[in-house]
């Protein structure tokens, strides 16, 4: 029975007995030519895929130095602005060669290690960056001045300037970005005076008769300087009212200035303020180089070449041979009782919450501009705000100031204005 049922389904031959026939012969047919349809798709579809492929990879190359040239744009902005911070933007705008009509090099930045590159016509700074001897490309930077309606291109007149800055990727793929900055350099204020004591009180203590204060001015070698306006020896912010002197013997013959008086000193002016010294103090301060509170025996506080902003935040005691140009800022005592030479403007006790005075000002040699507040003491009562001693030489001297005004540079104010990503 069960073999008839087998029988009318298949047949079987008796000279092939493993050959069978029927429905599942032609599913075996069937099955074949789907193989043999899908291996011609694919063989079609192959190269599509391959190229799609090849295309994506492309893509994710060039999207991976795009973003690598962006990078690099980035920068050269950042450094070009770390060195407009150190500079003016004129000197910037005139090239390594300070002279703004040798073109050449115009907005161009003395760079160790770059090369030149002309863009559109222009001079730019080609920077290379490498990782052990690879390549990860180029940043091509170059400062320039905006049409600020003064008529020259190579000269500043509202503290506004351009920092154009190319990344250049291995393979050559770039992006330009184009930023408008604003660099304001602190300059040195005027100084009625070559001591200045600033405040709602003042109380000058003279010890001894060997000092001198004087403001006619100097050059910093110590001769007459014909181009630098004469000032008064010391002029106080405190009325006459709210002023303590003491002067002993004819110390006060030591003090002269432009007025020719004994001593040569003035009240009530306005010229420098506690609130223009409290204004440098604050400019200045974030930027300063530490000096650490106490005795100071000997050292360096900045030269002449690299002058530098110098900030104690307590008493310091100068002894021994001390030298220094640029800022001095002080806001407790200060007691020089070494030798100290200074090229520049010192500041005592002039911040908000200072009490400090100058207690002594031992063998000093000062050109420039010396200015002393105290703020806290309020009458002339409590200690003396400046104490003159021993054999020191304080100067008004216009070179010095401007030494101060080298360092004051360094701490003038940054700010980005816009940014965009030039097409």
């Amino acid at each position: 029975m069960i073999n008839s049922k087998f029988n009318k389904i298949f047949r079987i031959n008796n000279t092939s007995p493993t050959t069978l026939e029927g429905p599942l012969q032609n599913q075996e047919g069937a099955t074949l030519i789907i193989v043999v349809l899908f291996l011609a798709l694919l063989a079609i579809l192959a190269p599509v895929a391959q190229q799609n492929t090849a295309r994506e990879i492309e893509r994710v190359r060039d999207f991976r130095e795009e973003r690598q040239a962006f990078f690099l744009a980035e920068a050269g902005v950042h450094h070009a602005t770390s060195i407009i911070r150190a500079q003016n933007l004129d000197s910037m705008f005139a090239g390594p060669d300070g002279d703004p009509d040798q073109t050449a090099d115009n907005g161009t930045i003395d760079i160790t290690g770059s090369s030149s590159y002309t863009h559109d016509g222009n001079t730019f700074t080609k920077v290379g960056l490498a990782t052990g001897s690879n390549s990860v490309g180029d940043y091509i930077i170059r400062v320039y001045d905006n049409d600020d309606g003064d008529g020259d291109l190579t000269q500043d007149s509202d503290q506004l300037g351009y920092v154009h800055s190319i990344g250049q990727s291995p393979n050559g793929i770039t992006k330009e970005l184009l930023v408008m900055v604003q660099s304001t350099a602190a300059n040195p204020p005027n100084f009625p005076a070559a001591v200045t004591l600033v405040g709602p009180a003042a109380f000058i203590d003279n010890q001894g008769s060997g000092f001198s204060v004087s403001g006619f001015s100097t050059q910093l070698d110590g001769t007459d300087d014909p181009d630098c306006p004469d000032t008064n020896g010391i002029a106080i912010e405190a009325s006459a009212a709210n002023t303590g002197l003491n002067f002993g013997g004819n110390s006060e013959d030591n003090i002269t200035g432009k007025d020719g008086g004994e001593p040569d000193l003035v009240n009530d002016q306005t010229e420098f303020t506690l609130q223009d010294a409290q204004d440098m103090w604050n400019e200045l301060t974030p930027t300063a180089v530490s000096l650490a509170n106490g005795k100071t025996t000997g050292g360096t506080l900045g030269t002449i070449d690299n002058p530098q902003v110098t900030y104690a935040t307590g008493d310091v005691e100068l002894k021994g041979n001390v030298s220094g140009a640029g800022i001095l800022i002080i806001d407790g005592d200060l007691n020089i009782s070494g030798n100290l030479d200074f090229d520049g403007i010192i500041l005592v006790g002039v911040c908000v919450t200072c009490d400090g005075s100058l207690v002594g000002t031992g063998s000093s040699d000062i050109d420039g501009a010396m200015v002393v507040g105290n703020p806290v003491n309020t009458d002339d009562s409590g200690d003396p705000t400046a104490t003159f001693t021993g054999s020191a030489r304080i100067n008004y001297s216009c070179e010095g100031v401007n030494v101060a005004g080298e360092a004051m540079g360094l701490s003038g104010s940054f700010q980005t204005i816009s940014w965009r990503e030039v097409d």
